[in-house]
C-alpha cells in the first residue's frame, strides 16, 4: 500500500451547509495514488436558476472514472469545500439552499478508485473555475390595485418570502412606471394599504411592493395599475307601471369597467342588485314589490373596485297615483321669500309639485319640486308686498294627485331708518320707517344675551307686538346704565318681514360731567387739581392727565393715573418732574358708565 499523507485544506463553508473536510482520511483531497490516472473534467459551467439555486454543469473527459467532485466556494466568504460526489458518467449538479445576491464558484475533479478495498482514490487535476451570482430575493407576488372610491386606491400583495422578511415599501408611479416614489413603508405582516387623495380619472396610478429581507431588497413585484373613476351624479329614480323603477344618472367617467346598481329596502342596507356596461346611464328594475319605496345608488366599477357613489335617490313601485295633500299653508320668510308646508296624505310619492299663481289664481306656473316624504318649500326671490298664491300636487310614476287646497301669502316691505333714543326715566324710544301698505302689524325685538359656564349667547326676543302703520315704540321701565339693542319686523300671514336695521341707546343719560377744573403747580414735584363735581350720584372721578399744553393733547394723549372718590372735588399729582408741563381732564363715573370730560387745565411745575 502505498503511504498516504493527509492534509485537510479549507473548513466548511457554513452558509451552504458543506462539509470542507472529509471524515475518512483516506478520502482527503489531497491523498494521491500511485497508479491509475484519470483526466480531468473540463469547460465547467456555473448558471444562476433562482435566489437560492446554482446548476453546474462540465464536460467529462475520462471513460475510466468512478466519479467526480464538486468543490464550491462562496466568493469572498470562505475557500472552496468539497460541496458533493457523484458517480460516474455524470455531467451537472444543482445546489440549494445558498443566499441571494451572492456570487459562488465552483469546480470539478474526477476520480478513481485503487486497490481491492476501493478506498484508495487517485484524482484528476481541477478543472477550470465557474462563478455565478444569485440574484436578489424574488419581490412579493399576486400584488393587485383596485379603486375603494373615487380618490383612494387599495394595494394589496402576497407575504410569500422565502427569506427572513423584514417589511415592505409599497412605491407608487403616475407615468407609467417611468418613475417611482415611496407610498408607504410597512412591517413583515403587512399585505394591505391604502392611497388616499388621489383624483379620479386622471393619471393613471400603478403600484408596485419591494420586500426587505436579511438579504436585502428582493426585485420588484410585478406592476399593478389602476385609475379611480369619478362617480356617476344626477341620479333619478321614478316607479312605472309594471310595477318597477326606472333609473338614470349621468355618467361622468371616461375608464369605467360598468356600473353597479346598489338598492336598500330601508336607506341603510344597501346590496348590489344589477352590473351594467360601462358607459351605462339607466335601469329599470323589476325585482320590486308594488307599493314599496326602495333607496339607490349606482358606482363606476373599474378593476375590480368601484368609484365613490352617486347622490341617494328613491322611488315606490307604485300601482296607482298618490292621494293629494292638503292643509297647504304659505307664509312669509322675509320680505322676498314665502315658505309653503303641507300636509302628506300619501305612502306611494316620489314627490311633490308645488305650483304658484301671481294673478289671483288665474294661471299657475311650476314653482318648484319637494322630494317624497317633504312636507315644506321655500319659494325665493318674491315680490314685497305682492300676493302669491300656492297649491301643492303629489306624484309619482303613474301620474299626480289632485291639487291640495289653495293659500296665499304676501311677503311685507321691511321697515327701515330705526332709530333709538334714551328718554327721561329710565326710557328709550323706538322709531321707524313703515314701508309696506299690507302689513298686519309690527313686532319689536330686543337683544339679549345668556351666559352659562361655556359661553354667552344673545339672541332677539319680542318685546311689543303692535298694529299696522305703527312707526314708534316706548320701552320703559328699563334698568339704569342698560344698553340695549333693537330691531323691528313687519307682521303679515303668519310671517315676517326682514329684519329693520339695528338700532342701541342707553336706558338712562349719562352722568353730569364736572366743570370748572383747575390745576395749580405747587412745588417742582405737585400739581393740585380742583373741580365742580355736578352729578348727585357720582361713584367715582377719573383722573386723567397729558404731558404736553392743551394744544399738544388729543384724546388718544390722555391716559388714567387715579381714581379719585365720588364726593371729592380736589386731587393732589405728587412725584412730578421739575419743569414740566401737563394737561388734565376728569370724568365722573357711575354703574359702569363715565361722563363726558370736563374742560382741560393745565400747569406747569416751577
Amino acid at each position: 500500500m502505498l503511504a498516504a499523507r493527509r492534509l485537510c485544506l479549507g473548513s466548511s463553508l457554513l452558509v451552504l451547509g458543506i462539509l470542507g473536510c472529509n471524515a475518512d482520511p483516506l478520502l482527503s483531497p489531497e491523498f494521491a495514488a500511485a497508479n491509475g490516472s484519470v483526466l480531468a473534467p473540463s469547460n465547467v459551467t456555473a448558471t444562476a436558476i433562482s435566489a437560492s439555486q446554482i446548476d453546474v454543469a462540465w464536460r467529462d473527459n475520462s471513460s475510466n472514472e468512478a466519479g467526480f467532485e464538486v468543490w464550491v466556494a462562496a466568493t469572498g466568504l470562505s475557500p472552496f469545500s468539497l460541496w458533493t460526489t457523484t458517480g460516474p458518467n455524470v455531467t451537472s449538479k444543482s445546489f440549494t439552499g445558498i443566499n441571494p445576491g451572492q456570487e459562488y464558484c465552483a469546480k470539478v475533479r474526477a476520480f478513481t478508485t485503487l486497490g481491492q478495498s476501493g478506498k484508495v482514490r487517485s484524482y484528476s487535476d481541477f478543472s477550470n473555475t465557474a462563478c455565478a451570482t444569485t440574484p436578489p430575493p424574488a419581490g412579493p407576488s399576486k400584488i393587485a390595485a383596485r379603486p375603494l372610491s373615487s380618490s383612494y386606491v387599495e394595494i394589496t400583495w402576497s407575504n410569500d418570502i422565502a427569506f427572513l422578511n423584514l417589511g415592505f415599501r409599497v412605491e407608487r408611479s403616475i407615468d407609467q412606471g417611468t418613475s417611482w416614489t415611496t407610498l408607504v413603508k410597512t412591517d413583515q405582516f403587512t399585505t394591505r394599504t391604502l392611497d388616499f387623495g388621489r383624483s379620479a380619472e386622471s393619471p393613471q396610478l400603478c403600484y408596485r411592493v419591494i420586500a426587505l429581507t436579511q438579504f436585502g431588497e428582493s426585485t420588484p413585484s410585478k406592476v399593478a395599475c389602476t385609475t379611480p373613476p369619478a362617480a356617476p351624479t344626477n341620479l333619478v329614480a321614478a316607479g312605472v307601471a309594471g310595477p318597477a323603477i326606472v333609473l338614470s344618472w349621468t355618467d361622468n367617467s371616461n375608464v369605467e369597467d360598468g356600473y353597479q346598481v346598489l338598492r336598500a329596502p330601508d336607506e341603510v342596507t344597501f346590496s348590489a342588485v344589477a352590473d351594467l356596461p360601462a358607459s351605462a346611464t339607466s335601469y329599470r328594475d323589476v325585482a320590486v314589490s308594488g307599493d314599496k319605496r326602495y333607496w339607490y345608488q349606482v358606482v363606476a366599477k373599474k378593476d375590480g373596485g368601484f368609484s365613490s357613489s352617486s347622490n341617494t335617490a328613491n322611488a315606490v313601485a307604485a300601482t296607482a297615483p298618490p292621494s293629494a295633500p292638503s292643509g297647504a299653508d304659505a307664509v312669509p320668510a322675509g320680505s322676498s321669500a314665502i315658505t309653503v308646508t303641507w300636509i302628506n296624505n300619501a305612502t306611494n310619492e316620489d314627490g311633490f309639485r308645488i305650483e304658484r299663481s301671481a294673478d289671483g289664481q288665474m294661471t299657475w306656473q311650476l314653482a318648484g319640486t319637494a322630494s317624497a316624504s317633504t312636507t315644506w318649500f321655500a319659494d325665493a326671490s318674491r315680490t314685497s308686498d305682492q300676493q302669491m298664491c300656492y297649491r301643492v300636487f303629489a306624484f309619482n310614476g303613474l301620474g299626480a294627485s289632485s291639487a291640495s287646497n289653495i293659500d296665499c301669502a304676501t311677503p311685507p316691505a321691511a321697515p327701515t331708518g330705526l332709530v333709538a333714543t334714551t328718554a327721561a326715566g329710565l326710557v328709550i324710544d323706538l322709531t321707524w320707517i313703515d314701508n309696506s301698505k299690507v302689513e298686519d302689524g309690527y313686532e319689536v325685538q330686543r337683544l339679549v344675551t345668556y351666559c352659562d359656564y361655556y359661553d354667552c349667547y344673545s339672541y332677539y326676543v319680542p318685546i311689543a307686538t303692535l298694529g299696522p302703520n305703527a312707526t314708534s315704540y316706548h320701552d320703559a321701565g328699563l334698568n339704569p346704565a342698560e344698553y340695549d339693542t333693537y330691531v323691528v319686523f313687519a307682521r303679515k300671514d303668519g310671517g315676517y318681514s326682514d329684519a329693520s336695521n339695528e338700532a342701541a341707546a342707553w336706558s338712562d343719560f349719562p352722568p353730569a360731567a364736572p366743570s370748572n377744573l383747575s390745576a395749580t403747580a405747587i412745588s417742582p414735584g405737585q400739581i393740585d387739581l380742583a373741580w365742580t363735581n355736578n352729578s348727585s350720584n357720582a361713584e367715582l372721578f377719573d383722573i386723567e392727565r397729558c404731558v404736553g399744553d392743551a394744544l399738544a393733547c388729543g384724546d388718544a394723549g390722555f391716559v388714567q393715573i387715579a381714581w379719585a372718590a365720588g364726593t371729592a372735588t380736589t386731587f393732589h399729582d405728587t412725584g412730578l418732574p421739575s419743569g414740566a408741563t401737563y394737561t388734565y381732564r376728569i370724568r365722573t363715573y357711575v354703574g359702569g358708565r363715565y361722563s363726558d370730560p370736563s374742560n382741560v387745565a393745565t400747569a406747569t411745575t416751577p
